[in-house]
């Protein structure tokens, strides 16, 4: 195992230290990071609801898979376009294979915990 690895939530709260003028900032600024997460995983599971509702069980897993990828790889902006590619696919890959479970299991927790798990790792 490699020994210069650490938790991305410690990665994270180092860079946000090294912004930030004191540490209370930094950990209020990494609470909000954390918090945009979570935002951003319900704002997905309301559209897998939203088009299970509209347009059936595959249609609810593919959309968020294409749209969640897309919006990744509009990272072109600020990183190389390399990178926001690689994010974009692996954005696409974690949703549909999230939602595919979330098909099977009917249950709208899976994509919280695991995309907040996968967050802290």
């Amino acid at each position: 195992m490699d020994e210069d690895y650490s938790l991305q939530i410690l990665r994270e709260f180092r860079y946000h230290l090294g912004i930030s003028p004191n540490e209370w900032l930094a950990v209020v600024s990494l609470i909000s990071e954390y918090l945009y997460y979570f935002l951003e995983i319900l704002a997905v599971n309301l559209l897998y609801a939203g088009v299970i509702k509209l347009g059936g069980k595959k249609s609810a897993v593919l959309l968020p898979t294409f749209l969640w990828g897309f919006a990744h790889v509009l990272n072109v902006i600020v990183v190389p376009y390399t990178q926001a590619l690689l994010l974009g696919i692996y954005m696409a890959t974690f949703a549909l294979l999230t939602y595919s479970v979330v098909w099977r299991t009917k249950s709208l927790k899976v994509p919280i915990f695991v995309w907040l798990f996968s967050m802290i790792l």
